[in-house]
């Protein structure tokens, strides 16, 4: 079957949940939340987490009454995989174009950065975030990637929602890095808080570099970290002054590198390709892992 005969032909279910998987595409749900659910099915300790399909931006696209009835049962479904405190809304894209499918965080394409996230969202604030989410498509730096990188196409969101961790620092990590002066290490970017000031740009990150054999620390550069990303009052989050004491102290414990280095080459050898991996510190539950993607301009050479 053509790849555009299988699009249209899929299950037009809305919701899905990790109990799914085995019955799933990534082509109805998207390659961020198809992976967290492989992270999860692995016994990685990911976030509760569903994943809406194609169809149900299709709802918001073209039926606004019916999507907004749909939002209930959205709620009823996160409450049945035991979801109900506050969420992480993270939107991914399916682009078809001339009968080819494109997603995110495949082996050829990241678009890393394209997309928006709700992070730390009250039950009561789903529907918001959704939109806001969903509303990503109708971006004129979103449509000017698209038209740039795939000549144009027919762009559908889904998301993945997840139960919102709490992080006292985080870390982006790169099991081979892409960038041609230190190519092939571990790399980790770190910061207090929230993994949302790494990815942004918006808070200053600590640099690890180790070796991809054996963990073993080959650099590292502690900068000034003047700021961090935590949960706001009632919501969302909001940027505070970090306290002096940690400003220009590591931002990671050899036992942190240690931890982070075992779970980095455990998801690589799962995804069997070198991966881009968002992850949190949470006290009570020690690193957890909120999403990975291949490394798609990674090569052996």
């Amino acid at each position: 079957m053509e790849q555009k005969e299988r699009f249209i032909k899929l299950n037009n279910k809305l919701f899905y949940s990790f109990n799914d998987l085995f019955s799933l595409s990534s082509d109805l749900i998207g390659n961020k939340s198809y992976n967290t659910f492989l992270l999860k099915n692995n016994n990685f300790h990911v976030p509760n987490s569903i994943a809406t399909a194609i169809s149900f931006f299709d709802l918001y696209v073209n039926n606004k009454e019916l999507f907004y009835k749909k939002i209930d049962e959205l709620k009823y479904f996160l409450e049945d995989n035991n979801i109900t405190n506050n969420l992480s809304v993270r939107s991914s894209a399916i682009i078809l174009n001339n009968g080819i499918i494109h997603k995110e965080d495949s082996s050829s394409h990241s678009m890393a950065g394209w997309f928006h996230s709700e992070i730390n969202v009250p039950f009561e604030k789903l529907t918001k975030a959704v939109e806001e989410c969903f509303n990503v498509a109708y971006s004129d730096l979103l449509n000017y990637r698209i038209k740039k990188h795939f000549n144009g196409g027919d762009i559908k969101i889904p998301l993945l929602i997840q139960e919102y961790f709490p992080a006292l620092k985080s870390a982006v990590v790169f099991t081979k890095n892409p960038y041609i002066f230190n190519r092939g290490e571990f790399l980790i970017n770190a910061s207090y808080g929230a993994c949302h000031g790494i990815v942004s740009g918006e808070v200053n990150s600590d640099t690890y570099i180790l070796s991809p054999l054996t963990g073993k620390l080959i650099k590292k550069i502690i900068v000034k970290k003047d700021s961090f990303y935590t949960e706001g009052q009632t919501n969302n989050l909001r940027k505070k002054t970090l306290e002096n004491s940690l400003k220009k102290s590591d931002t990671l414990s050899e036992g942190d590198l240690n931890d982070i280095f075992k779970l980095g080459k455990d998801i690589e050898n799962l995804f069997l390709s070198p991966q881009d991996i968002e992850i949190i510190y949470d006290p009570k539950r020690g690193w957890c892992p909120v999403q990975t993607r291949n490394i798609p301009s990674w090569s052996e050479k």
